[in-house]
């Protein structure tokens, strides 16, 4: 079996966190650029009442952005010695799994019912929902849940 060194493993797992911080804060701005667009994507996907779906619309970039920021800001060296920033990684990565899982949920939901949907992922005109949307979350998942026992919760 092989034995990294932990300098090794925590320069992995470090930038393991910024691509996903990198990853969320790329989907939060591409969404931004086309509110009209997310918003059609959340009609489409049928599960909240329309009520809703410009509040979710006008929010869910936003909890994207900060996502990524606090994932890329929790692993930089000035912040890594201060003792609460295990606390403030732990949240991001905790906000950033129950965001996966969500949509996971949706894009299954969606295949399910048999809806043709656009995924919405990364902007309006993204992909149609399919087994790679769903294997693209899927893998984000594991990857976060790395990050996670990497935290040791």
């Amino acid at each position: 079996m092989l034995h990294f060194n932990s300098r090794v493993m925590s320069f992995i797992c470090d930038a393991l966190t910024v691509a996903l911080g990198l990853m969320w804060v790329y989907a939060g701005s591409m969404k931004l650029t086309d509110l009209w667009g997310l918003m059609d994507s959340l009609l489409q996907y049928n599960l909240l009442p329309v009520s809703w779906v410009t509040m979710a619309a006008s929010t869910l970039p936003w909890m994207e952005l900060l996502i990524g920021a606090g994932l890329i800001m929790g692993v930089l060296p000035y912040l890594k010695r201060v003792s609460e920033n295990r606390i403030f990684l732990l949240t991001m990565s905790w906000m950033s799994m129950t965001l996966l899982t969500v949509f996971f949920v949706a894009m299954y939901s969606v295949m399910w019912r048999g809806l043709e949907v656009t995924c919405g992922c990364f902007g309006a005109g993204a992909q149609f929902v399919g087994w790679v949307t769903i294997g693209r979350d899927f893998g984000l998942i594991l990857l976060n849940s790395v990050l996670l026992w990497r935290l040791k919760v």
